[in-house]
């Protein structure tokens, strides 16, 4: 290999690394996944679904599960109450955050997140609603370890708040200009070594 051919293989090498250690990159690994257009439009009043790639549970143990997996971004989400019976459970029913005790605060963005067993994981959805009807989150797609047709009934549901802000597309889902460029580079350095070697 001559040494124009090297220093284009190990800048290529390079660019592709430091792109992929921005923090735009390590946040495309991030736990919450988008909800594809199958799930994301089930919940009345849904401003955004996310659903998270562990299989954890949402329990009130300080800190909140949806605040270390981040939901939305945000990590200061406040448990507001658990739905565990009636319009809570089942394949559809109805949220209502006015069914627990104390005043939400004034401005404050609304989470409810669904939960069921084996094979699915915690969905959660923003709300711009007290209260509204849903159906059942936990079918395939997304949930592989479910049969095609399958739609698991919910067998809780939480309710959250946050007063911060809540983006309207989840950074996860959008990688940094520059990350973009040098992937580019190193993608286009990578192919002009191919090319020379073809030709030699």
């Amino acid at each position: 290999m001559g040494a124009m051919n090297k220093f284009v293989l190990l800048a290529s090498t390079a660019a592709l690394a430091f792109a992929v250690s921005l923090p735009g990159a390590r946040q495309a690994e991030a736990a919450q996944i988008v909800c594809p257009a199958t799930i994301s439009g089930l919940v009345a009043g849904g401003t955004g679904c996310e659903y998270s790639s562990n299989v954890t549970q949402d329990n009130t143990t300080i800190p909140l599960v949806v605040n270390t997996e981040e939901f939305f971004g945000i990590t200061d989400w406040v448990f507001w109450g658990k739905g565990e019976g009636g319009s809570d459970i089942g394949l559809d029913g109805t949220y209502d955050f006015g069914n627990f005790t104390g005043t939400l605060p004034a401005g404050a963005n609304l989470m409810i997140v669904f939960k069921d067993g084996a094979n699915t994981t915690l969905v959660g959805y923003t709300v711009n609603l007290i209260t509204g009807g849903w159906d059942s989150p936990f079918r395939n797609p997304p949930f592989v370890g479910l049969k095609p047709t399958q739609i698991k009934e919910v067998s809780h549901t939480s309710y959250y708040y946050t007063l911060s802000d809540i983006p309207t597309v989840p950074d996860a889902t959008i990688p940094e200009p520059m990350s973009l460029a040098l992937f580019g580079l190193g993608l286009a350095g990578l192919g002009a070594v191919a090319r020379r070697r073809r030709a030699a």
